[in-house]
């Protein structure tokens, strides 16, 4: 802690601070700790306690600075964030989070209640100043099912001095509705497309399939393909299995196992993404190459299913 020395000038009185008050000094935050008393040389100057620093502000208090003497904190408060959601975070846990902004004004830890889908922040001694940011990311867990954007709200709980509480208010939210909290869409494929190199009665044919996804798909994940019926290859756990760039070419990590399952009879072939690759990108498009036998007899195209899991 520092002291600092205060005399009175416009419309800022010296005499009248307390233990626990805030004072701004040339842009810095500084809190009171304790009795201003004072000095021996004049008495018109008094000599505070101080903690520097305060809510991320920058030490390099002047006493010749101007000065701002701000509401005094509340013994305790917290921030509570609430919505509707059905996030399935467990209820009572502490949750870590990331404070962008006012590391030394929000906890670091707070309270996740799933029944009431609130979030409680506890504010630290330093207080909350008016017309400043304060800025904090929190994680939790998605539910299974898609929804739309929940409508948050933010509320403000004290105690001790100053027990008032401010009316909830409706947070603002993106424009990108994707962004919107705690939105979520139902897992499926953007595109997807399947494409044969040869038409003819008992030739291999080369089968190229390209797919895009909503979501990431991650590395083990598999895709599988339903419908490819009247094919004259045999059932094969070893299908071989090409990666593909949108160029055409393999890439140096491949992305799909080089070999996947085939059944004749149901016309399924299911191809799995390799566990020494990253997974895949919401929105990019992947692609793989097979072969299989034509049968001795037309055929017109068949309808086949692309399917994830």
């Amino acid at each position: 802690d520092f002291t600092v020395d205060l005399s009175s000038t416009g419309n800022f009185t010296a005499q009248l601070l307390t233990q626990g008050d805030a004072l701004m000094i040339n842009n810095e935050l500084v809190r009171l700790t304790g009795i201003c008393r004072p000095t021996q040389a004049d008495a018109s100057i008094i000599r505070c306690p101080i903690r520097r620093g305060q809510s991320g502000t920058a030490a390099a208090v002047s006493s010749s600075g101007d000065i701002a003497v701000l509401q005094r904190s509340c013994s305790s408060s917290d921030v509570s964030l609430r919505d509707a959601s059905a996030s399935i975070t467990p209820s009572g846990i502490a949750s870590n989070i990331t404070v962008l902004n006012g590391a030394s004004a929000l906890s670091a830890v707070a309270a996740w209640n799933n029944a009431s889908k609130s979030l409680v922040l506890t504010v630290g001694d330093a207080g909350l100043l008016d017309s400043v940011l304060y800025a904090f990311k929190v994680t939790v867990i998605n539910p299974l099912v898609a929804q739309p954007a929940q409508q948050v709200q933010v509320s403000v709980r004290s105690e001790g001095r100053c027990p008032w509480n401010f009316n909830t208010c409706v947070m603002d939210t993106p424009s990108d509705a994707a962004m919107r909290p705690i939105t979520v869409v139902c897992p499926g494929f953007v595109t997807a497309s399947l494409v044969q190199s040869n038409p003819f009665p008992c030739e291999l044919n080369t089968l190229s399939v390209s797919f895009a996804t909503n979501i990431w798909l991650a590395p083990l994940a598999s895709i599988t393909l339903s419908g490819l019926l009247g094919s004259g290859t045999l059932d094969s756990p070893i299908l071989q299995v090409t990666s593909q760039t949108q160029d055409g070419v393999s890439p140096a990590t491949p992305i799909f196992v080089a070999s996947s399952n085939w059944l004749q009879q149901s016309g399924k072939l299911v191809v799995g993404l390799a566990g020494s690759a990253a997974g895949t990108k919401a929105g990019s498009v992947y692609s793989f190459q097979f072969s299989l036998r034509n049968p001795a007899f037309p055929q017109p195209g068949q309808s086949v299913t692309i399917s994830s899991a």
